[in-house]
């Protein structure tokens, strides 16, 4: 079991990180970028104290749009677009990140079929405009998704973290050539540690036969961790750091709960919920009761009031009907 504790330096009181300690004793300290946060209860996350802030979206509020042939429902793939609202849900379910349908927005992340290569691909955080999220029929799985909303939030692969060689080892000569560049270490500055250890069960992990250019006969990745050999495919479901993680890159803890309303939107919640998938439709009497506290967006007090079970969920004439 990896153990983690935080470490203060004897200068000036300087706190850098948490220490992992590894199966074998080893000692690795892993930079937290809000530890001085955790040590004072008093102090409050700052987007400013992140290694990077480039990629996050604004609000904690993600604009998606999806494709339409995916709201087609076939006969052959009747639940594509809810495999999509799944994943979603269970990022919001655990996080203050909400995904809002695209209603005219400038920056959105476009969700669509890719019809050539057989995987899926997606940029990296907010970049600004429309942005597309790839994904080919053969791997339309929940856990593909919650690895691509990762990539969307701005978690990177688990992988590429720049400490990574102390938790498991890369086999280059296994890497397709032309994919070896996507196994490439991230510098420190480009990665939001945040104190986490290396994670085998996060949704940014994944398999070990990753890039390879024999898919059926070898590996390239190797565990280094006694007792923590790796899955040869994605990972089902969030881990607890990932949620810890998330969390932390939108600042969820504290006095200003988030996201309030997307800066470019107008919206009251009054007669409709504005494209928030998973809101619950306020009644007359509801509105009565709520109109003071005016939705404040509390996600770990209101989640399951206004949280819907998305396979529920049924789309008809361009507007989501709820069951109740």
């Amino acid at each position: 079991m990896l153990i983690f504790v935080l470490i203060l330096l004897a200068l000036a009181g300087d706190i850098r990180g948490r220490v992992d300690i590894l199966p074998d004793g080893k000692k690795i300290v892993v930079k937290d970028e809000y530890v001085n946060v955790r040590v004072d209860p008093t102090l409050r996350r700052r987007k400013r104290m992140l290694e990077n802030t480039y990629g996050l979206w604004k609000k904690a509020a993600v604009i998606y749009k999806m494709e339409a042939l995916i709201w087609s429902i076939p006969s052959n793939r009747p639940n594509d677009y809810l495999v999509v609202l799944d994943a979603m849900r269970d990022i919001m379910r655990e996080t203050c990140v909400r995904f809002k349908e695209w209603s005219g927005e400038q920056d959105y992340v476009y969700i669509r079929r890719d019809y050539t290569e057989g995987g899926f691909y997606m940029n990296q955080g907010r970049n600004g405009g429309r942005q597309v999220l790839y994904v080919h029929q053969q791997v339309w799985k929940k856990k593909t998704f919650l690895h691509e909303l990762g990539h969307v939030l701005n978690l990177h692969d688990e992988h590429k973290r720049p400490d990574r060689d102390y938790y498991i080892e890369v086999l280059e000569d296994n890497v397709k050539g032309e994919l070896s560049q996507l196994m490439h270490k991230k510098e420190e500055e480009e990665v939001n540690l945040l104190g986490e250890p290396f994670d085998f069960d996060s949704i940014m992990m994944k398999g070990d036969r990753v890039h390879s250019k024999d898919p059926k006969n070898l590996i390239t990745l190797r565990s280094k961790i006694a007792g923590r050999p790796l899955k040869s495919e994605l990972n089902e479901k969030l881990s607890s750091g990932d949620v810890r993680r998330i969390r932390d890159l939108y600042r969820c803890e504290g006095a200003v709960q988030k996201p309030s309303f997307p800066e470019d939107v107008v919206c009251t919640f009054e007669e409709h919920n504005c494209g928030f998938k998973g809101l619950l439709n306020l009644d007359s009497e509801e509105l009565c009761l709520n109109r003071n506290r005016r939705l404040n967006w509390d996600w770990k007090n209101n989640a399951e009031w206004w949280l819907r079970s998305l396979p529920n969920m049924s789309k008809a004439g361009g507007n989501f009907k709820f069951t109740h």
